[in-house]
């Protein structure tokens, strides 16, 4: 069993155990006892830092994804398996990928970005202002996307007014 599938086994029987109220999950996986709400779509997209010499490119095709230094998220992190899987359905071979680092979160990818000349794959919606601020530069991949859906897990029965308010926030929230 990979590490991802752990971790996520591992909240959901904190769920079931009634060591947690709600978790928020980024797979397709399901378990008995346990009730998933969708609440936000999101893509995966390619970066680049304005400085990298593929900031200069609009596009790049999914071979170059193999030899382009990428540097991604964790090993665990449910972001890093979504990766896996969506490569894994382009017959694209994860260890095949010029990964230079893993790192631990989405905003040390940003500040690693600024002085790298490579990629990363991160959510779309965690780099909108860095977009925005042209500090980051988006690379689309000829013929490859990354969607996915972010979902609340919450065990079945009753729910405690924190989770239903939390939920409602989540569902009408404008992200």
């Amino acid at each position: 069993m990979n590490a991802v599938k752990a971790n996520n086994i591992r909240w959901l029987k904190r769920l079931l155990d009634n060591q947690i109220d709600v978790a928020l999950v980024e797979n397709y996986s399901s378990q008995s006892g346990i009730r998933y709400r969708d609440f936000l779509d999101d893509e995966l997209i390619v970066v680049t830092g304005k400085g990298s010499v593929y900031a200069r490119r609009e596009n790049i095709s999914r071979n170059d994804l193999l030899h382009i230094p990428i540097v991604l998220r964790e090993q665990g992190s449910g972001t890093l398996e979504v990766i896996k899987q969506r490569l894994s359905q382009y017959n694209i071979g994860f260890e095949n990928l010029n990964t230079f680092i893993h790192l631990g979160s989405t905003e040390s990818i940003k500040n690693f970005l600024q002085d790298f000349d490579g990629v990363a794959i991160v959510s779309e919606r965690a780099v909108q202002t860095e977009l925005y601020l042209k500090t980051l530069v988006k690379l689309k991949v000829t013929g490859f996307t990354i969607n996915r859906k972010l979902r609340i897990a919450c065990k079945l029965g009753h729910k405690s007014p924190q989770v239903e308010l939390f939920e409602n926030f989540l569902s009408t929230y404008n992200f």
